[in-house]
């Protein structure tokens, strides 16, 4: 009886669905791909060049297959790419070596090409949300992290980086100096609390209730997710969480350009 095939396995159990966004798994596989024609275009000259060659091959190969376990989540999906057929043929001459070498690459390109043209077939059906940008600084800083394949973390680190800038930048720096005359203060918690508390605001939004919300508002956005981002890596922080800060992130920077420097009497 013949054996089924990867693709018949995963064709009896349904097409595969994708676990991150369209954008960035087309994206994370064409970096692969640039990656592999690299490889494919090395100039192999001699037994040394082609074991290093070799090793980055093995590396690339590697990733992918973690990269499909990482957008498609299905084991038949990810062993019709792995799946090798090597017959050991003996010794063979440099030549032949190298050659053998490129096939191999140029084979699991194809792969990863058919991968690349049938991922938009793997869309979950239920409507993917999409995310405005409207800040234009936060947009050209969180885009492309937002479209890599994992390391979110540094999406939260970068947004609320632009956050704490924005807000040193509402005030003068000659002015800022004065008010905050130790450079260490001048960021996190000491920043939001001299700038932006309601019983004295040098940043103001309005009224006493929208300043009181905004205060406090800002202070939780540094204490629970600019603190920790700037002090620690964190492997766990998921696309979906990440998404989410830059869309609150954009909104709250939204409110600080519309708010209003009030220079203290005694600078004046």
């Amino acid at each position: 009886m013949l054996k089924s095939s990867s693709r018949d396995t995963y064709m009896q159990n349904g097409l595969p669905v994708l676990q991150l966004p369209l954008a960035v798994a087309q994206r994370s596989v064409e970096e692969r791909l640039t990656s592999g024609r690299e490889l494919l275009a090395l100039n192999i000259q001699d037994e040394a060049t082609l074991d290093k060659a070799r090793q980055q091959y093995y590396s690339w190969d590697d990733y992918n297959r973690d990269l499909l376990w990482k957008l498609i989540g299905s084991k038949p999906f990810v062993d019709g790419y792995v799946d090798n057929f090597a017959f050991w043929s003996g010794p063979s001459s440099l030549p032949q070596e190298i050659q053998n070498f490129r096939n191999d690459v140029q084979n699991k390109l194809r792969r990863l090409e058919s991968v690349r043209d049938r991922l938009h077939l793997f869309e979950p059906e239920t409507p993917t949300p999409v995310l405005a940008v409207h800040d234009e600084e936060l947009r050209g800083r969180t885009a492309d992290l937002l479209t890599a394949a994992g390391n979110y973390d540094r999406v939260i680190r970068e947004a609320t980086t632009i956050l704490e800038d924005r807000i040193r930048r509402k005030v003068p720096f000659d002015d800022l100096a004065k008010l905050i005359p130790n450079a260490a203060d001048q960021s996190g918690d000491e920043l939001v609390n001299r700038l932006l508390n309601p019983s004295n605001p040098v940043i103001a939004f309005g009224d006493r209730p929208t300043q009181t919300r905004l205060f406090r508002m800002l202070g939780a956005v540094v204490a629970y997710l600019r603190n920790p981002s700037h002090h620690t890596i964190d492997d766990r922080v998921e696309w979906s969480w990440a998404w989410s800060v830059v869309g609150l992130i954009d909104q709250l920077l939204e409110n600080i350009g519309t708010a209003q420097y009030r220079r203290p009497s005694n600078l004046l």
